[in-house]
Protein backbone atom coordinates (compact mmCIF):
# COMPACT_ATOMS: atom_id res chain seq x y z
CA UNK A 1 0.00 0.00 0.00
CA UNK A 2 1.37 3.34 -0.62
CA UNK A 3 0.91 4.64 3.09
CA UNK A 4 3.54 1.78 3.83
CA UNK A 5 5.77 2.91 1.07
CA UNK A 6 5.85 6.65 2.51
CA UNK A 7 6.77 5.50 5.91
CA UNK A 8 9.15 3.09 4.39
CA UNK A 9 10.93 5.61 1.92
CA UNK A 10 10.91 8.82 4.72
CA UNK A 11 12.70 6.67 6.66
CA UNK A 12 15.42 8.41 4.39
CA UNK A 13 15.98 10.73 7.35
CA UNK A 14 17.59 8.13 9.65
CA UNK A 15 19.35 6.78 7.12
CA UNK A 16 21.20 10.03 6.25
CA UNK A 17 21.11 11.25 10.53
CA UNK A 18 23.19 7.21 10.97
CA UNK A 19 25.41 8.14 7.43
CA UNK A 20 26.39 11.65 8.62
CA UNK A 21 27.18 10.54 12.06
CA UNK A 22 29.27 7.56 10.94
CA UNK A 23 31.19 9.97 8.74
CA UNK A 24 31.95 12.18 11.24
CA UNK A 25 29.83 15.31 9.51
CA UNK A 26 27.36 15.81 12.39
CA UNK A 27 27.29 14.83 16.07
CA UNK A 28 23.91 12.94 17.60
CA UNK A 29 21.86 14.20 20.46
CA UNK A 30 19.23 12.53 21.73
CA UNK A 31 17.11 15.82 20.89
CA UNK A 32 17.99 14.75 17.22
CA UNK A 33 17.56 11.53 17.14
CA UNK A 34 14.06 11.84 19.28
CA UNK A 35 12.51 14.13 17.29
CA UNK A 36 13.51 12.14 13.99
CA UNK A 37 11.68 9.13 15.31
CA UNK A 38 8.85 11.51 16.62
CA UNK A 39 8.15 13.20 13.00
CA UNK A 40 8.30 9.33 11.74
CA UNK A 41 5.50 8.31 14.14
CA UNK A 42 3.73 11.39 13.35
CA UNK A 43 3.65 10.74 9.67
CA UNK A 44 2.39 7.44 10.18
CA UNK A 45 -0.42 8.65 12.06
CA UNK A 46 -1.00 11.17 9.44
CA UNK A 47 -1.17 8.42 6.72
CA UNK A 48 -3.28 5.99 8.59
CA UNK A 49 -1.72 3.25 8.11
CA UNK A 50 -2.52 1.91 11.93
CA UNK A 51 -6.30 1.97 11.20
CA UNK A 52 -6.45 -0.19 7.81
CA UNK A 53 -5.87 -3.30 6.83
CA UNK A 54 -3.09 -3.85 4.82
CA UNK A 55 -1.50 -6.75 2.44
CA UNK A 56 1.94 -6.33 2.30
CA UNK A 57 4.35 -7.09 -0.24
CA UNK A 58 8.03 -8.35 -0.09
CA UNK A 59 8.69 -7.11 -2.97
CA UNK A 60 7.45 -4.18 -2.75
CA UNK A 61 8.49 -3.05 0.59
CA UNK A 62 12.24 -4.14 -0.67
CA UNK A 63 11.59 -1.34 -3.39
CA UNK A 64 10.28 0.76 -1.49
CA UNK A 65 13.71 0.38 0.58
CA UNK A 66 15.80 0.91 -2.43
CA UNK A 67 14.16 4.00 -2.95
CA UNK A 68 14.96 4.96 0.99
CA UNK A 69 18.46 3.94 0.39
CA UNK A 70 18.78 6.34 -3.05
CA UNK A 71 16.66 9.07 -1.67
CA UNK A 72 19.57 9.20 0.77
CA UNK A 73 22.34 9.08 -1.19
CA UNK A 74 20.98 11.72 -3.23
CA UNK A 75 19.90 14.17 -0.60
CA UNK A 76 23.62 13.84 0.71
CA UNK A 77 25.64 13.88 -2.79
CA UNK A 78 23.45 17.39 -3.04
CA UNK A 79 24.22 18.46 0.20
CA UNK A 80 27.95 17.95 -1.09
CA UNK A 81 27.54 19.28 -4.37
CA UNK A 82 25.99 22.49 -3.33
CA UNK A 83 28.61 23.16 -0.87
CA UNK A 84 31.01 23.64 -3.75
CA UNK A 85 28.94 24.58 -6.57
CA UNK A 86 25.64 26.79 -7.61
CA UNK A 87 22.87 24.98 -7.01
CA UNK A 88 21.10 26.27 -9.87
CA UNK A 89 24.42 24.16 -11.65
CA UNK A 90 23.43 20.96 -9.70
CA UNK A 91 19.81 21.19 -10.97
CA UNK A 92 20.23 22.00 -14.01
CA UNK A 93 22.71 18.78 -14.25
CA UNK A 94 20.18 17.09 -12.77
CA UNK A 95 17.74 17.88 -15.18
CA UNK A 96 19.62 16.99 -18.11
CA UNK A 97 20.73 13.22 -16.59
CA UNK A 98 17.13 12.99 -15.49
CA UNK A 99 15.80 13.74 -19.60
CA UNK A 100 18.32 11.02 -20.65
CA UNK A 101 16.59 8.63 -18.72
CA UNK A 102 13.25 10.10 -19.42
CA UNK A 103 13.72 9.43 -23.01
CA UNK A 104 14.32 5.73 -22.86
CA UNK A 105 11.01 5.44 -21.55
CA UNK A 106 9.85 6.41 -25.21
CA UNK A 107 10.92 3.01 -26.19
CA UNK A 108 7.99 1.30 -24.01
CA UNK A 109 4.96 4.17 -24.96
CA UNK A 110 4.56 6.77 -26.81
CA UNK A 111 3.15 9.77 -24.75
CA UNK A 112 -0.09 10.94 -25.40
CA UNK A 113 -0.54 14.75 -25.48
CA UNK A 114 -3.35 16.49 -23.89
CA UNK A 115 -6.89 16.27 -25.46
CA UNK A 116 -8.16 19.97 -24.87
CA UNK A 117 -6.46 23.29 -24.42
CA UNK A 118 -6.90 23.43 -20.99
CA UNK A 119 -5.32 20.22 -20.52
CA UNK A 120 -1.93 21.81 -22.16
CA UNK A 121 -2.10 24.67 -19.19
CA UNK A 122 -2.06 21.80 -16.83
CA UNK A 123 0.69 20.14 -18.19
CA UNK A 124 2.92 23.59 -18.55
CA UNK A 125 1.43 24.08 -14.39
CA UNK A 126 2.66 20.80 -13.52
CA UNK A 127 6.02 21.20 -15.34
CA UNK A 128 6.63 25.19 -13.67
CA UNK A 129 6.11 23.93 -10.30
CA UNK A 130 8.25 20.85 -10.76
CA UNK A 131 11.07 22.96 -11.82
CA UNK A 132 10.68 25.48 -9.04
CA UNK A 133 10.21 22.92 -6.58
CA UNK A 134 13.60 21.33 -7.95
CA UNK A 135 15.87 24.12 -7.93
CA UNK A 136 13.79 25.76 -4.41
CA UNK A 137 15.24 21.79 -3.38
CA UNK A 138 18.77 22.54 -4.28
CA UNK A 139 18.99 26.15 -2.57
CA UNK A 140 17.13 24.93 0.08
CA UNK A 141 19.64 21.71 0.56
CA UNK A 142 22.82 24.26 0.03
CA UNK A 143 21.76 26.88 2.35
CA UNK A 144 20.36 24.61 5.76
CA UNK A 145 22.09 20.91 5.00
CA UNK A 146 21.15 18.04 3.60
CA UNK A 147 19.90 16.34 6.83
CA UNK A 148 17.87 19.72 7.79
CA UNK A 149 16.37 19.64 5.09
CA UNK A 150 15.59 16.26 4.86
CA UNK A 151 14.04 16.32 8.30
CA UNK A 152 12.21 19.42 6.89
CA UNK A 153 10.50 17.04 4.04
CA UNK A 154 8.24 15.26 6.36
CA UNK A 155 5.75 18.70 5.88
CA UNK A 156 4.87 17.34 2.26
CA UNK A 157 3.03 14.79 3.63
CA UNK A 158 1.57 17.01 5.85
CA UNK A 159 0.48 19.56 3.45
CA UNK A 160 -0.86 16.80 1.04
CA UNK A 161 -2.82 15.80 3.55
CA UNK A 162 -4.55 19.43 3.93
CA UNK A 163 -5.24 19.73 0.68
CA UNK A 164 -6.64 16.88 0.34
CA UNK A 165 -8.57 18.18 2.77
CA UNK A 166 -9.44 21.51 1.28
CA UNK A 167 -9.34 20.75 -2.46
CA UNK A 168 -10.52 17.24 -2.57
CA UNK A 169 -12.83 17.82 0.01
CA UNK A 170 -11.52 14.51 1.65
CA UNK A 171 -12.38 13.80 5.35
CA UNK A 172 -9.35 13.32 7.71
CA UNK A 173 -9.41 11.22 10.63
CA UNK A 174 -9.10 13.01 13.87
CA UNK A 175 -5.57 11.06 14.43
CA UNK A 176 -4.74 12.41 11.02
CA UNK A 177 -4.43 15.93 13.05
CA UNK A 178 -2.87 14.55 15.77
CA UNK A 179 0.02 13.20 13.21
CA UNK A 180 -0.05 16.71 11.57
CA UNK A 181 0.40 18.56 15.40
CA UNK A 182 3.08 15.79 16.50
CA UNK A 183 4.94 16.33 13.32
CA UNK A 184 5.09 20.35 13.76
CA UNK A 185 5.74 20.20 17.13
CA UNK A 186 9.17 17.95 16.92
CA UNK A 187 10.46 19.62 13.64
CA UNK A 188 9.75 23.16 15.95
CA UNK A 189 11.35 21.18 19.01
CA UNK A 190 14.38 20.45 16.49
Amino acid sequence: PGAVVIIIVFTHTLMLLFLMVLRGEIKITATTLITTLTALGGLSLVLNIWHQEHSLSYTGMGLALIAAIATTTRVYVYGHLTKTRNPAIVGAEAFLVASVFTMVALFFDIPHPPASFEGYGYVLLGCVSLILGTFGMFYAISIIGSFNFSLLRNLEPVCTAIFSGVLLKEILNWHQYAGMVVIIASLIIY
